[in-house]
């Protein structure tokens, strides 16, 4: 019995041991299978090479490219607004329209004028009366006591500068010899613009300067060849339609040919009706059918003679027509080049005549101020010539006189006339203020805007400034228009390097637009001003069949280019440290083949949509990651599709 215990003992270990043996003998064949379930799945491909194309996308807005702002100088109560936002204008097309009545800044003016004027008409009426109070003496007083002064001070200057005279004088006929001289020459010179001009009215040019006269010498030449040009192919021209037979013409073959197949379809008939009288036994019937085919037959063959006959007439006289026509042509090109000789010589006729007209009157404004000089020089050397018999002792007396007389006026001077004069210049100053505001009134009377503000220029509505029944401010917008007549504009952001690979003047595709034809060409590459480190706008001009606020698809493309590592846009990565792919690098192992990401740092050098062309430590034997089923890192262990 205790046999049989220890036989069952070593039965159940000898089978634990198998089952053990087999359990890790299939953990072991089945760990890489169970391991690669877990892994991340990645699809891999070959680095190539090839052609590469960089293109520029972006979807761009219409907009016009210039705008207009309609603005109100008036404050206006707004009776109705007659466009909305979107709506297409004519220039001269009303926009609002205003209530009756002036501005309120006009009443405004209207009344202060008013109040200013009952204010001045009671300050003339006091001061009347304060003349009536103090007399009439105020005033002559005041004259006397400022022309005294003024008289008292020129004395003192003519003694301060007596020593002086002898050279003032010399230096006075100096100046009078001068200016004399010069309004001698002045008036030369303007008589021979009058002489030049009188001479290039008649088509006289032989005044004109050497280079001036050569220029017209050469037009007159010009309208003189093509004038001989002219009269010579006219005469050819005439030859030309004289000598010429071109009354044949295609109608007339056409009718002629159509009368001989009219006969032919008529005899074709006949000849019909005359087979079936024969087999009919119709011999009388038969025998008129055929005579009548015979009458025919006879026509046909005239009527083709006289085709033949039109029909070289026709030929010979398509000739001649085209003759005649490449003659008219060269007529026509000769009388072209003849007017247009004639209107350069009118246009430089124009040119020399407004030419003179100007220099002549520069030179009469010359004049003119010239001979201000002159009879300023006359005064002025008589005054220093007058100076010259006046004594020191003379003049002292002369400025002594006159002081003791000032003493006296202003000792007889009033107090009580100061008041008159204080008055007297309040009354100046209202005055001063009633001129600014009549004048303010005509300013706001001529500047009134009516009661229909229109558009200056043709456009769409962007935005209207006002609504019914609003008061409008001085200076304030009205509208805001987008000026289609201008043309229109979009604009897309790209990057600084893709701006570099396009220049002013490049046309870019414009892609899934099925409204017209539109055509957009690059006109300005301008810093962004959310980004102006980094990128820059494209602005293009737009035409054709567009509107603003179209949105279109543009597309700008260089030529393409071979590069030799090509990889795709999407194993493409990039952290802190720059950009980089992840390479796929297979290591041996007892239970197979084991695949790790293996980082490989890159410099993206040209791209399109799909691809990137790139330099870094890679070759085309290198197989890259393109996409993952989860995030991977440098050194990470990867599963490749289909691997098991």
């Amino acid at each position: 019995m205790n046999e049989n215990n220890g036989s069952k003992k070593r039965e159940w270990v000898k089978n634990a041991a198998i089952i053990f043996l087999a359990a890790m003998l299939l953990l072991t064949f089945f760990s890489n299978t169970i391991m690669n379930y877990s892994l991340p799945e990645v699809s891999a491909q070959y680095v190539g090479s090839g052609t590469l194309s960089e293109q520029i996308r972006g979807t761009a807005t219409v907009e016009a490219a210039q705008s207009y702002t309609v603005k109100i100088n008036e404050s206006r109560v707004v009776a109705s607004v007659e466009v909305k936002t979107g709506d297409t204008v004519e220039k001269g097309q009303v926009i609002l329209k205003l209530e009756e009545g002036d501005s309120k800044q006009l009443e405004e003016a209207q009344t202060k004028l008013e109040t200013e004027q009952v204010n001045l008409y009671n300050a003339e009426i006091e001061y009347e009366k304060m003349l009536l109070d103090s007399g009439n003496g105020y005033s002559l007083s005041m004259l006397e006591i400022q022309k005294l002064e003024a008289d008292i001070q020129d004395a003192k200057d003519k003694l301060a500068n007596l020593g002086g005279y002898t050279e003032a004088y010399e230096a006075a006929k100096t100046a009078l010899k001068n200016a004399e001289k010069k309004v001698k020459d002045l008036t030369k010179e303007a008589a021979e613009y009058d002489e030049i001009l009188t001479a290039v009215a008649s088509d006289d040019y032989t005044l004109l300067t050497a280079d001036l006269l050569k220029k017209v010498t050469a037009a007159q030449d010009k309208i003189k060849k093509y004038e001989k040009q002219k009269t010579d192919i006219e005469a050819d021209i005439e030859e030309l339609k004289s000598s010429s037979d071109i009354s044949v013409d295609e109608l007339a073959l056409l009718l002629k040919n159509n009368e001989i197949k009219k006969l032919n379809d008529e005899i074709n008939s006949k000849k019909a009706a005359y087979y079936f009288a024969l087999a009919e036994g119709r011999d009388d019937d038969a025998d008129a059918l055929y005579k009548e085919i015979q009458d025919l037959q006879y026509q046909v063959n005239n009527l083709h003679a006289e085709y033949q006959d039109m029909l070289k007439k026709y030929e010979s006289s398509n000739s001649a027509r085209h003759k005649l026509t490449y003659t008219m042509v060269r007529h026509d090109n000769i009388i072209n080049n003849y007017n247009s000789a004639v209107d350069s010589l009118d246009s430089m006729k124009k040119q020399l005549v407004l030419d003179f007209k100007t220099k002549k009157k520069a030179v009469n404004e010359s004049l003119d101020k010239a001979s201000e000089a002159l009879e300023e020089a006359k005064e002025n050397e008589a005054e220093a010539k007058e100076k010259l018999d006046i004594t020191p002792e003379a003049a002292q007396d002369a400025i002594d006189e006159k002081v003791r007389s000032l003493e006296v006026l202003k000792i007889n001077h009033s107090k009580s006339y100061m008041d008159v004069e204080a008055k007297a210049d309040s009354i100046e100053r209202q005055r001063k203020l009633v001129e600014k505001c009549e004048a303010e009134v005509k300013k706001l009377e001529s500047s009134s805007e009516g009661n229909e503000i229109t558009a200056q220029v043709a456009g769409v509505i962007e935005s209207v400034g006002y609504v019914a029944g609003e008061t409008t401010e001085a200076g304030g917008t009205v509208a805001s228009i987008q000026m289609t007549e201008k043309g229109y504009s979009a604009s897309i952001t790209v990057t600084n390097d893709q701006a570099k690979k396009v220049k002013a003047g490049d046309e870019a595709e414009i892609q899934y637009y099925w409204y017209g034809n539109a055509k957009a060409v690059l006109t300005a590459i301008k810093p962004d001003q959310s980004n102006p480190a980094r990128n820059k706008q494209l602005v293009f001009s737009i035409t054709g069949d567009v509107t603003p606020g179209t949105s279109l698809q543009l597309v700008m493309g260089g030529e393409g280019r071979r590069y030799d590592i090509i990889v795709p846009n999407s194993a493409i990565r990039e952290d802190s440290n720059g950009k980089f792919v992840l390479a796929v690098v297979s290591k041996s192992s007892p239970l197979g083949n084991r695949y790790i990401a293996k980082r490989v740092d890159v410099q993206v050098i040209a791209s399109d949509d799909t691809k990137s062309a790139v330099q870094g430590e890679l070759m085309q034997s290198d197989f890259i990651i393109s996409t993952s089923t989860k995030p991977i890192s440098a050194g990470e262990q990867v599963r490749l599709v289909d691997s098991e």
